[in-house]
This record gives structure tokens, sequence and C-alpha cells, in this order.
């Protein structure tokens, strides 16, 4: 019997490519057009954000519906979103929740040696079972977001394909338990934290 997809565990989902922290994601990296720095980014205006914005709250909105919420006409969300989506900036895809439909994810910090650090993010790219590949300042050179059947898959992609790509000198695994919170929405970033009422843990005295 199939996965039984519930209202919680899917949802149709506007991608902004993690505000470009995508730029050398999985599907700019198999094709090749990945490098060590971003190339420059395109520019968004205000209506362009507000219009990812709804979309982000429902990938399935309409473009009427959209242009009445952002305050211009359908036409104009129509051609604005023609533009994003051929300049790779969002996508709508359906997203499942991995934890509900019984999947296992983790992310992954990977440490590379005496290889350029692209060429071994390009590689990790072309395993299916690897999501998201970014590199990254701190203590590891790759981030990468995985997911996998169950436990022993992780163990078997960890262990057999990850570790063993040329030039990884080592990777620590994190795996989710469970996502507390997965905002896209650039309005969580511009409005300010909440007040001293509103908060769930309050400052010790």
């Amino acid at each position: 019997m199939g996965t039984i997809l519930t209202q919680h565990s899917c949802f149709v989902h506007c991608d902004i490519r993690r505000d470009h922290w995508k730029k050398l994601c999985i599907s700019q990296l198999r094709a090749g057009s990945g490098s060590d720095m971003a190339t420059e980014q395109p520019h968004l205006d205000t209506i362009d954000r507000n219009i990812i914005d709804q979309l982000r709250t429902d990938g399935r909105m309409s473009f009427a519906d959209v242009g009445k919420a952002v305050g211009v006409s359908e036409s104009t969300v129509r051609t604005r979103f023609g533009r994003l989506n051929r300049q790779g900036i969002i996508q709508v895809v359906g997203m499942s929740n991995a934890v509900q439909v019984g999947e296992v994810e983790a992310h992954l910090g990977i440490h590379v040696k005496h290889l350029p650090v692209s060429l071994v993010a390009k590689e990790l790219s072309r395993i299916p079972e690897v999501r998201l590949v970014a590199l990254s300042l701190g203590d590891y050179e790759i981030m990468a977001d995985v997911r996998c059947k169950d436990l022993r898959h992780l163990a078997d992609l960890v262990t057999e394909r990850v570790r063993r790509v040329t030039g990884v000198e080592g990777a620590d695994t994190l795996v989710v338990l469970d996502v507390m919170k997965d905002t896209y929405l650039w309005a969580e970033f511009r409005n300010p934290p909440p007040g001293a009422d509103e908060r769930v843990l309050r400052p010790q005295e």
C-alpha cells in the first residue's frame, strides 16, 4: 500500500531557493553552473518579494488572488511570476513532511581536504538522496540535506557513498527528530521580534 499523504504531511510550497543560498545547490551543481562564488543575483523589488511571500503561504493561490493581496493586477502577477520562474528564483512544488511520512531527514556537515570545495560539492550533488548542497563558512566546508527511507538507508548513504567521495575527509550527521519551524516568508525576517507577552520563554530575572 502506498503512503497516504494527509493535509499535515504534504503541502504545495513556493521555494525561493533559500533566498539564493541555494546558488550552489543541486540543480545548478548538476548542470555544472556552480562556482566558488555565487553569481550576481537578480534584482527583486518589493512587489516581487510580496508575490513570493503570498505563494510561500499557499502555492496554490491563483494569480488573481495573489494580485488582490499584493495590490497589483492579475496580469502583473502572471508576468512577474513567469520572469522569476525563468530566472530560476522560484518554483512551486509539493513538499512532504519527512517525519510524518515515515522517512528520515538529516543534515550533514562535511569536511573537505586536498580538492577544491566546489568540485567535491558537484560530486555530492549527483547523489539522488541529497536534496541540498551548500558551500559554507565555519566548522564545515559543505552543508548538505539528505532524505532517506529509514536509518539503515541513511547509514549506508553516509558511510558507503558520501564519505567515499574523493575529497571528503569526514561527515558529521544530524538527524531531524521533528520540525518546530520551517518558514519561507520574508515577512518573518522583516517583522520585529515578539514582545515580552508573546514570548514562549521569559528571560530569567
